[in-house]
């Protein structure tokens, strides 16, 4: 399979193709994932604060409350902290591709260079 999607093109116009990731456009996915991420922790301390309440000595006890704060852990709590963990990681990854974008239209403005 061949990709031939810029055979046509001069290099400047594949160029604007390739730069028209807007900063701030990554912004906005950057924010909606750090808002996933922290929506993830909250509801894992939710879960958390709401289990301990449950099992606990006064409260449910016994093997089966250990069977299901288990349960609840590995089921809820656990995904809940990989979903903010991996929500964390392609933030900071995109904040990265972010700060590129950036430097990238600067420099595009700022040296008009004709590429064709």
């Amino acid at each position: 399979m061949t990709y031939a999607g810029h055979g046509t093109r001069t290099s400047r116009d594949s160029l604007h193709v390739i730069a028209t990731a807007n900063p701030q456009d990554l912004d906005t996915v950057i924010q909606r994932w750090i808002a996933v991420a922290d929506k993830a922790q909250a509801d894992a301390d939710l879960v958390k604060t709401k289990l301990a309440s449950l099992v606990t000595v006064g409260g449910w006890t016994g093997t089966g409350a250990d069977t299901y704060a288990r349960s609840v852990d590995v089921e809820i709590i656990q995904p809940l902290l990989k979903v903010e963990a991996a929500g964390r990681a392609l933030a900071t990854s995109l904040l990265g591709v972010q700060q590129k974008v950036e430097d990238s239209t600067e420099a595009a403005q700022t040296s008009p260079v004709p590429w064709d």
